[in-house]
């Protein structure tokens, strides 16, 4: 029967609606398709966007963590011995914290630079994709 033309007027006209209706259909579906490519562009352009931003923002922050680092450690020089073993520890202590401070500045703000630097050098980040 498949070989069969239709006889019937009606049955003929159906089977026109219903391939017309099908061929519609994959035209939509295809222009959803492009729309979605569209859109996932777009957003993938914004995403970069933002993240660009946040690391701009992050080595700004970073410049400014080293400059206070800098005045600190000018700050606590050791300008004499004054005797008093309180005051030491104290001091121990504070150095402990920034030198932890400092290790994670360098860390952190290393890996936020090379990323920049990256960025500039016009390279696909690692990290983004």
């Amino acid at each position: 029967m498949a070989g069969i033309p239709f006889s019937k007027t009606s049955t003929l006209s159906t089977a026109k609606r219903l391939r017309r209706t099908r061929q519609n259909l994959g035209s939509y579906r295809y222009d959803l398709m492009i729309a979605m490519r569209v859109v996932n562009n777009i957003e993938r352009n914004v995403l970069k966007a933002e993240w660009e931003n946040w690391l701009l923002d992050e080595n700004m922050r970073c410049k400014q963590a080293q400059l206070i680092l800098r005045e600190n450690r000018a700050a606590t020089l050791p300008t004499g011995k004054d005797g008093k073993d309180g005051s030491r520890q104290k001091v121990l202590g504070e150095d402990n914290k920034m030198n932890e401070l400092r290790k994670w500045h360098q860390d952190y703000c290393g890996s936020c630079k090379a990323e920049q630097d990256l960025l500039v050098g016009g390279e696909e980040s690692v990290t983004f994709g």
